[in-house]
This record gives structure tokens, C-alpha cells and sequence, in this order.
């Protein structure tokens, strides 16, 4: 948010970007009592949106075998990082909207040593092979470089 309001605002100092924060939120529920679109509906989004991102990210962990093994642990490690902010948002409920959401220390460092014991067991044989999900891609269909053939 902090880069937005510099973006948009051209304003870098600490009070600036407080004050203007301030009025982009007290808009946003101006916005809702009038329009009639409730917080309690946004965060219904927002849950949603992160529960349906979870397939996307278990589809991810599945295609990361066609990557160059280089970047595979990097790319995993960051996906699970990115996945548990989502579920941190869900867990604490409406608390994005006061404090920004992220992983503390022992998080990541828990996530760092799941992610290593997945990134071993990618190399192991698969007993159970999971059928692509061709309907994921939906939404990306008219975007520049998505129908390409290689």
C-alpha cells in the first residue's frame, strides 16, 4: 500500500503517507455504507479469493518439476511463503485492515525446512500422479503471450 500511495501521491514522508492511507480507508468505508457493499462482504471475498488460490498454488507445486531444478527450491519456498500470508489473513479475520499480515521469524523458518523436506520428496518416484487441471488456465485465455505454442 505504502508503494501505491508513493505511485500515486508522490508523497514519501512518514506523516504524508499515514494521513493519505487514512483517507483511502475512511473512503473505502464511506464508499460501502452508501453503496450498500459491506466490509463483511469484502472480507467474504477476500476468503474466498484466498481459498480458491490454494488450487492454483497445489497446481504450481505440481508443474514445478518442469522447471529447471536451479530455480525449483526458490520458487517452492517462496509459493508456501506467499500461502501462509493468505491463510494468516484468513486466520485474523478482519485485522488487515488495521496492521499489515505477514509470517513472523519462526514461520518462515518452520516453512524454510517443510519446504526442503518437499523439495527431497519431488525427486522421489510418484505413486500417485495428479491429472492436469486444464480449467486453472481459464481465466488467463486472451491475455499477450498465454495461447502461444512453443
Amino acid at each position: 500500500m505504502d508503494d501505491l500511495i508513493i505511485n500515486i501521491f508522490g508523497v514519501d514522508s512518514q506523516l504524508s503517507r499515514g494521513f493519505i492511507f487514512g483517507i483511502v480507508h475512511v473512503s473505502i468505508m464511506l464508499l460501502g455504507y452508501y453503496s450498500g457493499f459491506s466490509i463483511n462482504r469484502l472480507l467474504k471475498i477476500v476468503s474466498n479469493l484466498i481459498v480458491y488460490a490454494d488450487k492454483y498454488y497445489e497446481s504450481a507445486v505440481d508443474g514445478l518439476r518442469f522447471v529447471p531444478i536451479r530455480s525449483r527450491f526458490s520458487i517452492l519456498y517462496a509459493l508456501r511463503l506467499y500461502q501462509a500470508i493468505g491463510h494468516n489473513i484468513l486466520k485474523h479475520g478482519n485485522k488487515y485492515f488495521e496492521k499489515k499480515i505477514n509470517t513472523s521469524q519462526t514461520d518462515k523458518l518452520l516453512i524454510l525446512i517443510k519446504s526442503f523436506i518437499e523439495f527431497i520428496v519431488m525427486f522421489l518416484p510418484r505413486f500417485k500422479n495428479h491429472k492436469h487441471q486444464k480449467n486453472l488456465h481459464d481465466p488467463l485465455h486472451g491475455l499477450p503471450y498465454v495461447d502461444e505454442k512453443i
